[in-house]
């Protein structure tokens, strides 16, 4: 069953790599796939969905080295309570 036009069991989640001074290092996507691997293994979620700027290149960029694919880019929220603006919708699958 579908829920808000994902597979039922996907998890959105929302990650702060970290500060400027931090980034370049590759921590963040150490991180991102630790968080992927506990998700995918502990929660058997089918998914993963982001939502994240479409402007933070550095974000876009750590979540494509761990595998997240684009699928769209929209104007406004159309699944999950955000505010309004443009948001960059990734995803990675199992």
């Amino acid at each position: 069953m579908k829920e808000h036009g994902q597979p039922a069991g996907t998890v959105r989640t929302d990650i702060i790599i970290g500060e400027t001074k931090y980034t370049g290092r590759g921590l963040g996507a150490m991180l991102v796939k630790k968080i992927a691997e506990k998700i995918f293994k502990e929660i058997k979620a089918p998914k993963i969905i982001i939502d994240p700027d479409p402007t933070n290149m550095a974000a876009t960029r750590c979540y494509e080295k761990c595998g997240f694919r684009r699928v769209r880019q929209t104007g406004s929220p159309s699944f999950f309570d955000a505010s309004p603006g443009k948001l960059l919708l990734i995803e990675l699958k199992r």
